[in-house]
């Protein structure tokens, strides 16, 4: 019972019997400590600190991790660019090898081949760079949405939604220049009599209507995307949220502030403010969505 005495091993009896029955022999340690981990069922979140009470390396606990995480996922599905770019070739051939242990089929030949077409296999071999970045956005202020940039250039162009070009590449992060650098989109719109509420019905009085202004947001939000659609693609609105909050007359200039997010590859939010000579007359939310527009309208007609 000495094995209560290390790190981490107090109540896994049971598990260190299975991790000795392992048919197979470990060829190195980092075999040996990610099987370790998957019988000991330590979640990935733990295992930085599992590693250290073993007073390992920074790097072997790094190597280990990866190792791990591929593992887990390995069990459910083969390798793709993504998950080999991460873990690299030579930790995904030893776990390639070391699936046998569990009774899943050694496919090394299939990874192997899977590497050598991997559009890239370090960042430095993407064709841009954060300078270039930089400059491309005629910024000289570095911070964290560099490496946000890049570590999204990288995953679309391991996904195979991106070239790994740079004229490409250019082009692609100059369109999306307000979502990357959360710039605000301002557009200006005259109140005129046919938005005013006691016109549209929505009220008594003749100052802007809360359905006109919506209109105004939406209109706003529409055109911040327009550089994101490609050829035969629309955006369509899905979700609206406003306070309208103080009254404007026929010929007030309204202007709408909007910040763009993307929430996935096709759906993007908005938060919007619309002030009145300054003063903020409404805030709102907004959610649209990229669509095929051939596609929606035969839905719309069904």
């Amino acid at each position: 019972r000495l094995f209560h005495m290390c790190p981490g091993f107090q109540n896994k009896h049971e598990e260190l019997i299975d991790l000795a029955l392992f048919p197979m022999q470990f060829k190195t340690s980092l075999s040996a400590w990610t099987t370790l981990l998957y019988f000991f069922s330590v979640p990935q979140e733990n295992v930085d600190s599992f590693l250290r009470g073993w007073k390992l390396s920074n790097n072997e606990i790094s190597n280990i991790q990866k190792a791990y995480r591929a593992l887990i996922i390995r069990f459910d599905k083969f390798w793709d660019y993504p998950l080999l770019f991460e873990t690299g070739i030579e930790i995904a051939t030893e776990i390639e090898e070391l699936i046998t242990g569990f009774g899943l089929t050694n496919d090394s030949n299939r990874l192997l081949a899977l590497d050598k077409t991997m559009p890239i296999h370090r960042i430095q071999d993407m064709a841009i760079n954060g300078k270039e970045v930089m400059a491309l956005l005629d910024t000289h202020r570095g911070g964290p949405y560099l490496g946000e940039i890049l570590a999204d250039v990288k995953q679309r162009i391991l996904t195979e939604r991106l070239e790994n070009n740079k004229a490409v590449i250019s082009e692609f992060i100059d369109k999306r220049r307000l979502i990357y650098l959360d710039e605000v989109m301002m557009k200006s719109y005259t109140v005129t009599e046919e938005e005013t509420a006691e016109h549209v019905g929505s009220g008594d009085l003749a100052v802007l209507s809360s359905p006109s202004l919506i209109a105004y947001m939406e209109n706003c939000c529409k055109e911040m995307m327009k550089d994101l659609l490609n050829e035969g693609e629309t955006s369509v609105g899905t979700f609206v949220t406003m306070k309208h909050s103080a009254p404007s007359k026929v010929g007030a200039v309204i202007v709408i502030e909007a910040r763009i997010k993307e929430l996935s590859g096709s759906k993007y939010s908005f938060s919007i403010v619309a002030k009145d000579s300054d003063e903020i007359i409404a805030q709102g939310e907004h959610t649209r969505v990229i669509v095929k527009s051939e596609r929606f309208m035969k839905n719309v007609t069904k």
